[in-house]
């Protein structure tokens, strides 16, 4: 017969360290710590969070995604950042004149017998102006010619 057979190798001695029996004794020896009730609930509430990030992982990401309402047929796609615009260099290099100045818009003062009429008449000048300036390039233009003639007359 083997010994298996016998149960010979199913005794179990431990040689190793004495036995204590008194009190220091025991205080000495390393016993299992009895584990408090606040200790016992963190544990609980580990456990728990632990099986659902087990059950979150299981899931995947994608689990609490819902599908967006269309409104209307027809798909236009999103508006995306648009920035400002940074050149690493002037694409002019000296930006132009302006071409309508106070000197530009009146060409000359008309001078034909209608006109000459008006001035006696009416007390009113008549002038041949620029084919783009407006009423207040005009009303400008003729201020200041009026204050460098007012200066000549001087």
């Amino acid at each position: 017969m083997t010994p298996a057979a016998t149960g010979a190798w199913n005794l179990h001695v431990d040689c190793a360290a004495p036995k204590l029996f008194s009190s220091e004794a025991r205080k000495r020896q390393e016993l299992p710590r009895q584990i408090s009730t606040a200790a016992m609930a963190k544990n609980t509430s580990a456990t728990k969070k632990a099986t659902q990030a087990q059950k979150a992982a299981l899931k995947g990401t994608n689990g609490k995604i819902q599908k967006k309402i269309r409104t209307t047929a027809t798909f236009h796609r999103p508006s995306t950042l648009k920035l400002a615009r940074t050149p690493k260099y002037p694409r002019k290099s000296v930006p132009h004149a302006p071409r309508l100045d106070e000197f530009k818009v009146i060409v000359n003062p008309l001078n034909t017998e209608s006109a000459m009429k008006k001035i006696e008449e009416n007390n009113t000048l008549v002038f041949i102006c620029d084919i783009k300036a407006n009423k207040y390039q005009i009303k400008v233009s003729e201020r200041v010619s009026q204050s460098a003639s007012w200066v000549e007359r001087r």
